[in-house]
Formats: C-alpha cells, sequence, structure tokens
C-alpha cells in the first residue's frame, strides 16, 4: 500500500497505470498485476502473489523459497516448509532445471509430489529422498525418466514381497542394485 499512495492522491485522469504497475511489480512477492481505471472515483488493482513451490539450499547452506517458476524469491520463514520439497544444489541454474524436472516427473505421474522429500544435485548426479520411508534413489547424470520409471517399477515390486528398501542405485543401464535396511 505504502508503493501505492502517491499514485491514489493524484486526479483518477492523472494516475499513470504503468508506472503504478512498474512500482507493484517490482516486489519480490509479487507474480502478476491488474490495474484498471473504474470511473468517475476508483482505481481496482488485482495482485496475484507467487506462490511458495519448493525450498533451495544454496552452495552456503542458505535457504530460500522457489515459486512456481522455480525462480528463489525470498528466504524461509517458520511454518511455511510444510508440504515442500527440499532442492538441495549449489548453483541458481541448478535448483531451476531440478525443479523444472521433478515437476515434469510428477505432473507424468512417475513420481508424486508429496512422496519426495529431498532431491539433491551433485556434478550431475541426482537423488531423490522419500518421505514415508526414506528410501534414496540414485538417478545419476543420463536418461533420469527412465531410471526413475525403473527404480520406481522395482521399489513397488519389493513393496509387494515386503522388503524394507534403504537404497535404490538406477545409475545401471539394465537394472539397478538395491540396499535393503535392517529392521
Amino acid at each position: 500500500m505504502s508503493k501505492v499512495a502517491p499514485f491514489v492522491q493524484e486526479n483518477l485522469f492523472k494516475v499513470d497505470i504503468h508506472k503504478m504497475n512498474e512500482v507493484i511489480t517490482s516486489h519480490p512477492f509479487v507474480r502478476e498485476v491488474r490495474i484498471k481505471k473504474v470511473y468517475p472515483f476508483s482505481i481496482v488493482i488485482d495482485v496475484e502473489e507467487k506462490k511458495a513451490s519448493a525450498l533451495w539450499v544454496n552452495g552456503e547452506g542458505k535457504v530460500s523459497v522457489l515459486d512456481e517458476c522455480g525462480e528463489p524469491y525470498k528466504g524461509l520463514t517458520g511454518a511455511e516448509a510444510k508440504g515442500m520439497f527440499l532442492i538441495n544444489a549449489g548453483e541458481r541454474a541448478d535448483a531451476k532445471s531440478l525443479y523444472r524436472d521433478v515437476n515434469h516427473w510428477v505432473a507424468k505421474g512417475l513420481i508424486k509430489k508429496e512422496a519426495i522429500s529431498e532431491v539433491a544435485y551433485n556434478e550431475g548426479t541426482v537423488t531423490i529422498f522419500g518421505v514415508e520411508d526414506g528410501v534414496e534413489i540414485i538417478l545419476g547424470k543420463e536418461d533420469q525418466e527412465g531410471r526413475l520409471k525403473r527404480a520406481v517399477a522395482v521399489l513397488e515390486d519389493a513393496r509387494k514381497r515386503g522388503l524394507l528398501i534403504k537404497c535404490i542405485d538406477a545409475r545401471f543401464e539394465k537394472g539397478a542394485i538395491i540396499q535393503e535396511r535392517k529392521g
């Protein structure tokens, strides 16, 4: 409101809607702004906020909140972490790319977003950590989607057999290495 106040003190005919839009859009939490003059006395301002979608730990260990486009836009506060997975990648571009990949896999039904607690990126290798059972799935650097499909199939088969899996290393062209959890 403080950013808009100087504009609304002017005559409605003199209000520069484009300048007002720039000022509001410059706020880091704002995704989109729509402004409309309603004559004779009003201005309607519709602000759409960015939605917190994931968390990112950068190379220095600082946690940021990523918006729905995978861009960091604010630091983490209290209860925000609930329902979001963590992306552990040193570089901003890597975090954004990994965010897009994970959302693509979720959209294709390969994995459920709620099942992911963390996705780590290290020199091209992607590792997914599960929420419920803490299963670690190592996808490696290439054909990550195909490897994820294979790892999920292995995990489902292991669950049917009553096995408790700790880790699935899917970096191999034909198959995966499974590490069982004890007890």
